[in-house]
């Protein structure tokens, strides 16, 4: 079965830095923390997670140290490592519910979709109307292979947010693979009518179709690898 690239627009917390100039006085845990924010949201990954690493080594129980170093991993693509600093902090909080969303993201990432599905069921828990929540699910669902649930999770999605347009694209890809054309193509142009770049969605559900109709994955020309990204 061929991988569809999950569409998603994330929704995670933003940290506001604290000053507007970046002057550093480094010593205790908090002053490394601000600093890897800085570095963070400047996307400079690596050097915030070297400021993590700091922040975490002078305070153990640094629960944001922990969120945004998985975070930074998972912008980095270090999933494994992401999905242990996430861990912690469910451990730390177990109604951190962006924590589950996130390290549901990473186990995406590394095609573990159950796990991925165990951390969107916590979030939905927690949150009951997250449209992202639902999308990612029903993408996982779809990449399971179960269409059913990944289309009522889509449509889950849809209802709490009409306008949300990677459920409409997540929804075609689940349509394609479940032999409605007809409903996927009304996604796709529902998808591109909301804002979803045309391209990239055609190649999929056409390498999609292909796949459905008999054509070896490996004869097809590759998309890209799997990736569930940040944005």
């Amino acid at each position: 079965m061929v991988a569809a690239a999950l569409v998603l627009s994330c929704g995670s917390d933003e940290y506001v830095f604290p000053t507007p100039t970046p002057m550093f006085s480094l010593s205790g845990p908090e002053a490394y923390f601000e600093r890897a924010m800085y570095n963070y949201n400047q996307e400079l990954f690596g050097q915030a997670i070297r400021d993590f690493d700091e922040a975490i080594r002078r305070d153990r129980s640094y629960i944001k140290a922990y969120y945004y170093r998985g975070l930074a991993k998972v912008n980095r693509g270090i999933f494994d490592e992401a999905i242990v600093d996430l861990n912690r902090v469910v451990r730390l909080d177990p109604d951190w519910r962006e924590a589950y969303f996130e390290r549901g993201k990473a186990y995406g990432n590394l095609e573990q979709f159950d796990r991925a599905i165990e951390d969107f069921n916590q979030v939905i828990l927690l949150d009951p109307e997250n449209v992202e929540a639902y999308n990612t699910r029903g993408f996982a669902y779809s990449e399971l292979g179960r269409q059913h649930l990944a289309i009522e999770d889509l449509n889950k999605a849809i209802s709490l947010d009409a306008g949300y347009s990677p459920a409409y694209a997540n929804r075609a890809f689940a349509y394609t693979r479940d032999d409605n054309d007809e409903a996927a193509l009304k996604d796709v142009d529902k998808a591109i009518e909301l804002g979803i770049s045309a391209l990239p969605i055609v190649q999929q559900i056409e390498r999609l179709k292909a796949i459905r109709e008999g054509t070896p994955e490996e004869e097809l020309e590759p998309l890209g690898p799997r990736r569930i990204p940040e944005r």
